[in-house]
C-alpha cells in the first residue's frame, strides 16, 4: 500500500462468515474507485472466516484477528483505530457493495461540505437471489431522516459512508457495544446535530436476508435497544426522560389499537416532542411536523372504536394539521361515520 492515505477506509467485521465474506470482499475489489483500504476484522470466528479473509493478497486489504468475540460494535471500533481514509464506508460481511458505490459517495461528499452521513436505499438478496418483491423505503432528505429517527432506524449501515473527521470526535468508542445490536442507530443519533444526512435513491449496497438472521429473542432485544436510542434523541431535544415518558414513546411506536385514554396520552406526548424541538431545533421543522403528523394520524386510525367523536379528537390536535394526505383523512372520516373500515378506490 502507498504511504499516501486512501480516500476510503472500508470497515468490515466478520464473525463465522465463511459462506459470504468472500463475495463481500470481492465487491470491494470490484469498486470503480480504486483508492481504498479494506479493514477486515475476524471477530473470533470458529469457522474458516479467517482463512477466507487471508486468501486475498491485495495490499489494500488488512486483516485483523481478535482472540475474543467483540461483536460487530467492538470489531468496528478496532478497525477504526487503524483507519487512515478521509472517509469511512461500512459494509457487513454478508452484504455486497455495488461496483460504483465508493465513487458515487466520494462525488457526493466532495460536492457538499455539510454532508457527513451518506447512505442509500438498498436492494435485497434473499437466500442468494436478488429479491425484487420486497422493498425497504427510507427517507432521503436530511429533515426526513432525522425526524424518522425518533421512531425507527432510517438507514442500513452497509450503505453508509461518514467523514472520518466526525468519527474522530468520539475517540476510541465510535460504536457502543452495550447498545448492540442497535449500535449503528445509536451512532446516527449522536451525529444528528453534527452534520447533514442523505439517503441516495439509487442503492449503494445489496442487503442479504438469510434464515436464522432474526430470532424472536434478538427482535425483542432490538426493540429494547432502539427505545434507548430514541430516549437519547429525545433527551437531546430537551425532554427530561422518565419511565412514564419511555412508556408513552413506546406506545406511539406500537401498531396495537389503543384506548381513548391512551390516545389522549399519546397526543400530549407527541405535542410535547414538537414543542421541545421548537426550542432546540435539533430536527428540522418540516421533518418533525411530517413525522409527528403521520404518527398521530395512524394512532387515531388504528383506534378500536370508530366514531365522529374520535375524528373530532383527531382534528382538535394541531398535529392533524401536519398530515397532508387528504384522501387518507377522507377515508378515516368515512370509517368514523360508518363505524367500520372503508376502502376508498382511487
Amino acid at each position: 500500500m502507498s504511504n499516501q492515505a486512501p480516500i476510503f477506509s472500508v470497515v468490515m467485521p466478520a464473525y463465522n462468515a465463511e459462506r459470504y465474506v468472500g463475495e463481500a470482499i470481492e465487491s470491494v475489489l470490484a469498486q470503480t474507485l480504486p483508492d481504498w483500504e479494506l479493514l477486515l476484522v475476524n471477530d473470533c470466528s470458529t469457522d474458516r472466516t479467517l482463512e477466507v479473509c487471508r486468501s486475498y493478497q491485495d495490499p489494500r486489504i488488512r486483516v485483523f484477528s481478535i482472540p475474543q468475540n467483540l461483536n460487530a460494535a467492538g470489531a468496528r471500533n478496532l478497525a477504526l483505530e487503524h483507519a487512515q481514509g478521509e472517509f469511512v464506508a461500512f459494509l457487513d460481511s454478508d452484504d455486497l457493495a455495488v461496483p460504483d458505490r465508493l465513487e458515487r459517495q466520494h462525488t457526493a461528499l466532495l460536492a457538499d461540505s455539510e454532508l457527513g452521513f451518506l447512505g442509500s436505499q438498498v436492494r435485497l438478496i434473499n437466500e442468494g437471489a436478488v429479491d425484487s418483491s420486497h422493498h425497504w423505503i427510507y427517507p432521503e432528505q436530511d429533515a426526513g431522516i432525522k425526524a424518522a429517527m425518533l421512531f425507527r432506524c432510517p438507514f442500513v449501515i452497509s450503505t453508509v459512508a461518514v467523514r472520518s473527521s466526525l468519527l474522530k470526535k468520539f475517540g476510541h468508542k465510535v460504536f457502543f457495544p452495550e447498545i448492540a445490536p442497535s449500535e449503528d442507530y445509536h451512532l446516527g443519533a449522536r451525529l444528528m446535530g453534527l452534520c447533514k444526512f442523505y439517503n441516495d435513491p439509487n442503492p449503494f449496497s445489496f442487503y442479504r436476508l438469510h434464515s436464522g438472521q432474526l430470532t424472536q429473542e434478538k427482535a425483542n432485544l432490538i426493540g429494547q435497544q432502539m427505545l434507548k436510542v430514541q430516549c437519547h434523541i429525545l433527551s437531546n431535544i430537551g425532554i427530561e426522560m422518565t419511565n412514564k415518558k419511555m412508556e408513552l414513546h413506546h406506545l406511539c411506536n406500537k401498531s396495537d389499537k389503543q384506548s381513548l385514554e391512551q390516545l389522549e396520552s399519546a397526543k400530549k406526548w407527541l405535542e410535547e416532542i414538537y414543542n421541545s424541538n421548537c426550542v432546540t431545533k435539533l430536527i428540522p421543522e418540516n421533518g418533525i411536523c411530517s413525522s409527528l403528523g403521520i404518527t398521530w394520524f395512524h394512532l387515531c386510525k388504528q383506534q378500536k372504536s370508530k366514531s365522529l367523536i374520535l375524528y373530532k379528537e383527531y382534528k382538535k390536535s394541531k398535529l392533524s394539521g401536519f398530515y397532508h394526505s387528504r384522501r387518507s383523512e377522507f377515508n378515516f372520516l368515512l370509517e368514523c361515520i360508518l363505524k367500520k373500515q372503508v376502502d376508498v378506490v382511487s
